[in-house]
């Protein structure tokens, strides 16, 4: 069963209930109350028959025909009045067809105890005990409650009328309130079935109230974005890995088949085994450096963060300066000793290295700096070379997995190291910006990261 259906029928059901319990509430009320109204007015009728009948009088034939009158002007439905003596003997009754009309029981209960209300049948009976001078009188009075009977007939038939059409439109407003709330997961379900892997980029609609549903839709996109950067990483990847693994594959097969196509000279099947094996290191250099940049993109939130200072992280990046040329770079740092930097477990160790050994190789054997300074609340990393530079056409695109500029020919690479500086920058919440120094001669990196403390 749907959940619609299923809240309809709980809404329903304990309306149903609330609203069974407040009528019968009222209609034992209103019985208790109408009871009591009656048994109210068989006590008035039976003082007041007590006071006509014995106050003094000279004519008990008067005293007898007053309390007729009394009795037609507000007569009760097959109202009976009787008049008791302490010896339970009868000594004056409306109608002697039926007399005695009460229970000896009720009549010495009412000499007892002073009073006594009590139901037979249909009939309600009231009895007064009433004193003249040493003797006591029981008088009692007895009739049937049409009219208080016909309105509780008339309030069950609208209580049971009220019920059937109360739960009518309880399931019907159940149901439309079910259906309400429950919208904002049936539009999620039609947007979840367009998702798939050449629509991935589908997000759920998140509503304006913010509501529990509106915070699942929330959660949901969060995944989704995250399978989308997964997939496209791996796409990406793929793509990447197909595109430049088949150069050098391309390469060593058709050198191998023109070398193989005849017989050759041992000299030249050596240079050939140099010329596989240069290709090979391209090709380990190529997929690790692919293998890196996923790695990267794929753990990016799993690397632990720490907080070091300017002095720390160089310290540490000096260590792998081991490259040729290394020797040429100049350190200079205008930070307060106080600034810290988050740093993702060797990330930017690698992105600084990187930086400094491509300034290194295009740099010619000219010198290098590293500057570090504050700029706000950033820390800026500035690598200055004076080699060949980087045109300015190909500045826009420097930053691209795999692009080199057009004037590193013949200059070994892999287009890869400036791709990996750019997305270790971006994960730390930081960049990279490329410029071509002021004279015009060699380049200009400059790592930009936020600072967490001065």
């Amino acid at each position: 069963m749907k959940i619609q259906y299923r809240l309809t029928l709980i809404y329903a059901l304990l309306m149903g209930l609330l609203f069974n319990f407040i009528g019968y509430e009222l209609y034992v009320n209103f019985e208790d109350y109408t009871e009591d109204e009656f048994y109210q007015r068989l006590g008035d009728r039976a003082l007041t028959t007590a006071k006509i009948y014995f106050e003094p009088s000279v004519n008990a034939l008067r005293r007898t025909e007053e309390l007729h009158k009394s009795f037609q002007r507000n007569r009760l439905t097959d109202e009976i009045f009787e008049i008791y003596n302490d010896s339970m003997r009868v000594i004056y009754t409306s109608d002697s067809s039926v007399s005695p009309a009460f229970d000896t029981t009720i009549v010495r209960q009412t000499l007892l105890l002073g009073g006594m209300e009590h139901m037979a049948q249909d009939r309600q009976q009231y009895g007064l005990a009433y004193r003249v001078g040493a003797k006591k009188y029981a008088v009692m009075v007895s009739a049937h409650d049409k009219y208080g009977l016909s309105k509780l007939k008339k309030l069950r038939e609208y209580y049971f009328i009220g019920m059937g059409a109360s739960i009518v439109v309880m399931l019907a407003l159940g149901w439309f309130f079910a259906r309400q709330a429950l919208a904002p997961i049936g539009r999620i379900v039609k947007t979840v079935r367009q998702i798939n892997a050449d629509n991935i980029g589908v997000r759920l609609p998140v509503g304006r109230y913010k509501d529990e549903i509106d915070e699942l839709a929330m959660a949901f996109n969060d995944v989704l974005q995250e399978l989308e950067i997964g997939y496209k990483q791996r796409r990406r990847f793929v793509q990447m890995a197909s595109h430049e693994l088949r150069t050098p594959l391309t390469a060593m097969i058709s050198n191998l088949e023109v070398k193989l196509s005849r017989p050759r000279s041992a000299e030249v099947y050596e240079q050939t085994l140099r010329d596989t094996l240069a290709d090979a290191y391209r090709m380990t250099e190529l997929a690790n450096g692919l293998l890196r940049l996923a790695q990267i993109e794929a753990e990016a939130a799993n690397y632990n963060i720490e907080a070091e200072t300017v002095e720390e992280l160089i310290e540490k990046c000096r260590v792998h300066w081991t490259w040729e040329d290394a020797e040429n770079i100049s350190v200079k740092i205008d930070v307060s000793p106080k600034t810290r930097i988050k740093v993702k477990e060797g990330l930017l160790e690698i992105a600084l290295n990187n930086l400094l050994a491509n300034a290194c190789k295009y740099g010619m054997g000219k010198p290098v700096t590293l500057s570090v300074r504050e700029v706000g609340p950033n820390v800026h990393f500035d690598v200055k070379d004076k080699g060949i530079g980087v045109p300015e056409t190909d500045l826009p695109c420097i930053f691209d997995p795999f692009y080199r500029a057009g004037n590193t020919t013949g200059i070994q690479g892999t287009g890869l190291g400036l791709a990996l500086v750019k997305q270790i920058a971006v994960i730390h919440g930081g960049n990279v910006l490329a410029t071509r120094n002021s004279d015009g001669v060699g380049m200009r990196f400059t790592l930009v990261l936020p600072a967490v403390g001065t």
